[in-house]
């Protein structure tokens, strides 16, 4: 849904007053899935924002049967494009939503080739921002001790499908003196690690929401337990 933000003046005093727009609907007669013309829209469940995605009106390949006329659309923007199909009977075209429209979307397509226009194709997809992850603190010594703050989006599918706000988060520690490495995937925004060779270790952490990973650098920090090999690692 969108909002227009309007001024409002009474006196010395600015109120600002949201406009609401209802968002745009699909026709009554779109259907989810494969249409009996063979269209079927085809779209990512899960869209960042800010991100242009491609959005794909698929039809069942006829080569005696192309050049069909298709209409975007989408629930925050209504309208977006027009295409003709290409010679394996597909079109295409990028969809970019942004920050306000975060949420539960709905994506169609017509197929106006026939003239009754009867012909609709619908998917639903969620409009999230993308996970966000930052170095709290990082310590070495006997225990590599990490700290992160992380979060990731209420629309996105560990949320939707798993009805969690913790972000899956992987670890990975990487001896810069034997380039041996080792991983721990964890929900802890906190954890401490015993790697196995003593030494420094290069430390990342990649944090995901299901669909999009944030990664980030945690840094070199050092080992003082563990094991001092003799000699190479193979």
């Amino acid at each position: 849904m969108r909002f227009l933000v309007s001024l409002v003046l009474f006196s010395q005093i600015i109120l600002f007053v949201p406009a609401v727009y209802a968002t745009f609907t699909p026709p009554s007669y779109c259907i989810e899935g494969r249409t009996i013309s063979n269209l079927k829209t085809e779209s990512p469940t899960y869209i960042a924002v800010n991100m242009p995605t491609r959005i794909k009106a698929d039809f069942h390949f006829n080569p005696l049967d192309n050049d069909k006329e298709v209409l975007f659309y989408n629930s925050y923007d209504g309208y977006v494009d027009q295409r003709l199909t290409d010679s394996w009977d597909n079109a295409y075209t990028d969809m970019l939503f942004p920050l306000a429209s975060q949420g539960q979307q709905t994506i169609w397509i017509n197929d106006v080739t026939d003239f009754n226009n009867s012909y609709c194709s619908m998917t639903t997809a969620y409009i999230q921002s993308m996970p966000t992850a930052s170095v709290l603190s990082a310590s070495g010594g006997g225990q590599i001790t990490i700290s992160l703050q992380a979060s990731i989006s209420m629309y996105s599918k560990r949320q939707v499908e798993n009805n969690t706000f913790l972000p899956l988060i992987t670890y990975r520690f990487q001896n810069t003196d034997y380039t041996y490495v080792e991983t721990m995937q964890t929900t802890s925004q906190t954890v401490s690690f015993a790697p196995k060779y003593q030494g420094f270790h290069w430390v990342t952490a990649s944090v995901s929401d299901g669909t999009f990973t944030r990664a980030i650098n945690v840094g070199s920090l050092y080992f003082s337990g563990g094991i001092v090999p003799a000699g190479p690692i193979n």
